[in-house]
């Protein structure tokens, strides 16, 4: 057994008051730091970015509907070059969403880079199973559309208020 020299007393920090007690105190919560004016840049840049995307999307719509009821195929071309600047602007709202950290818009980008990417199978395919190149096209149209609309400064937001404590 310890001698009684050897025992140093331990310092003991007092019992905080519980918290329906009149002397609780909530602790101070930290301030946050204020975003840099270049990732502001960024956040401004992501809606328009995903506006250019949706207006590349609906005039591709438009020529593969040109191209599917008129006889001849002289849209095919303008088709094709805009399906490579349609592979662009979801990298470009990935890399944009990313220095912004705007990760919802981000996780958007890369949706729809991936089914934009799973078009060119889809077309190759045959019988009803071709439609499906149509229908993810208005998937593509969707995911753009939502995900713009959440950005656009002139779309007014609703906060989600903190529940109060139960008292």
């Amino acid at each position: 057994m310890a001698s009684q020299a050897e025992l140093k007393p331990a310092r003991v920090r007092p019992v905080p008051p519980a918290l329906n007690s009149p002397d609780y105190q909530p602790p101070e919560r930290p301030v946050a730091k204020p975003t840099p004016r270049w990732r502001n840049g960024f956040a401004h840049a992501v809606p328009w970015l995903l506006a250019v995307m949706l207006t590349t999307v609906i005039l591709q719509i438009a020529l593969g509907g040109a191209m599917a009821l008129g006889e001849d195929y002289e849209y095919r071309e303008v088709h094709g070059m805009l399906a490579g600047i349609l592979h662009l602007l979801p990298l470009m709202v990935i890399l944009t969403g990313v220095l912004a950290k705007d990760w919802p818009a981000t996780a958007a980008g890369g949706a729809v880079l991936l089914l934009v990417g799973f078009q060119y199978p889809l077309i190759e395919l045959t019988g009803a199973v071709r439609s499906m190149h149509v229908l993810n096209a208005l998937l593509i149209f969707t995911i753009t559309l939502l995900t713009m609309h959440e950005r656009m400064p002139w779309v007014k937001r609703v906060k989600p208020q903190a529940k109060a404590p139960k008292a």
